[in-house]
């Protein structure tokens, strides 16, 4: 099981009973296990960082789904971390997990940058405000067509009609 924190200097890890080898280690077994362990390590922290700087943007998270005035709109904290205004703010060594990172950021204040965020806040409120409009848009959208299929009269504003409830059917199940 790998144990990573997010400081270079403090990377640790224990070595689960089928990797356990009590034998020495070669130059040999060293060469060829050098790389792939390096890798894993550096993906492993890259990891632990950015889930850290996640963490630290919870409570901001947070905080906006309270103040807005859509919370059944605001978008789940997957679709907010994936925002691209947002993903630039905790996402600092990009990579597909499994492969090589490549080169890990060294500096030593690792934390989230809220200088950052508050510079990019008015730009993170409108990239919410367009993710609502677009969910409003796609539910008035199915709704309009599952009136059309009942051979209902479509109303003025489906979303909040009390008969949509009814007339909705997700077309793929979770």
């Amino acid at each position: 099981m790998l144990i990573v924190s997010t400081s270079l200097d403090m990377v640790c890890w224990e070595v689960e009973s089928e990797v356990d080898r009590t034998a020495e280690l070669t130059e040999a077994v060293w060469n060829r296990i050098r790389e792939p362990l390096l890798m894993k390590l550096r993906s492993r922290l890259v990891y632990c960082r950015n889930k850290a700087r996640q963490d630290t943007l919870l409570s901001h998270y947070i905080a906006l789904h309270k103040a807005d005035p859509n919370p059944d709109l605001f978008p789940s904290r997957a679709t907010f971390f994936d925002l691209p205004i947002v993903n630039s703010l905790w996402e600092k060594n990009k990579h597909n997990f499994g492969t090589d990172p490549g080169p890990v950021e060294r500096d030593l204040d690792l934390g989230f940058d809220e200088a950052a965020w508050n510079t990019n806040l008015d730009a993170i409120k409108e990239s919410i405000a367009d993710y609502e409009a677009e969910m409003e848009e796609l539910a008035r959208e199915r709704l309009v067509a599952a009136y059309t299929e009942q051979g209902l009269e479509v109303p003025a504003d489906p979303i909040h009609d009390p008969r949509c409830v009814s007339l909705y059917t997700p077309r793929f199940s979770v």
